[in-house]
């Protein structure tokens, strides 16, 4: 790009650009998803604003989830007894066969692509009641609902 302000869609990168020349590690293609490449000239972002809009986008990247049975749906996980403190706790949960990673709601907010069976949470106030919604997700797309809530638990004084 030799203009100061510019794009490049490149929609196959090979990420094996420094294979040995004549090795048979050269000729193997590492692709990823599509990258865009943005250029903008020189410019003091303290002062002034910089705004990309990119149009036509379809975000893809949940196509690496890939589903282990096309009608599998697995089933809610079980909380087992979290481990507390004054501020924390750890929530677990049985594994769930055909989960490809689970989902915690907690406070609003959605974690996602847990792999394991458990999850650690810090920061929180002593005292304090929680409750948390758990569900297991299989291939691309997350099912409908969180579909286990655990006890409410409670942090220790």
């Amino acid at each position: 790009m030799k203009k100061k302000n510019g794009y490049f869609y490149e929609a196959t990168p090979n990420l094996n650009k420094f294979a040995t020349k004549g090795s048979g590690f050269e000729n193997v293609e590492i692709t990823h998803t599509p990258i865009l490449y943005v250029k903008i000239e020189k410019t003091d972002v303290s002062r002034n604003t910089v705004e990309v809009t990119v149009g036509g986008y379809i975000n893809n990247a949940l196509a690496m989830y890939t589903a282990n049975s096309a009608s599998a749906v697995p089933p809610a996980p079980a909380f087992k007894n979290p481990v507390t403190s004054h501020n924390a706790f750890t929530l677990s949960w049985d594994k769930v066969n055909g989960a490809s990673y689970y989902e915690i709601l907690f406070d609003d907010i959605l974690y996602s692509t847990i792999k394991s069976n458990e999850f650690r949470f810090t920061g929180l106030k002593p005292q304090t009641t929680y409750t948390f919604k758990l569900r297991s997700v299989n291939g691309r797309e997350p099912l409908p609902g969180l579909n286990s809530h655990s006890p409410p638990i409670s942090t220790l004084s």
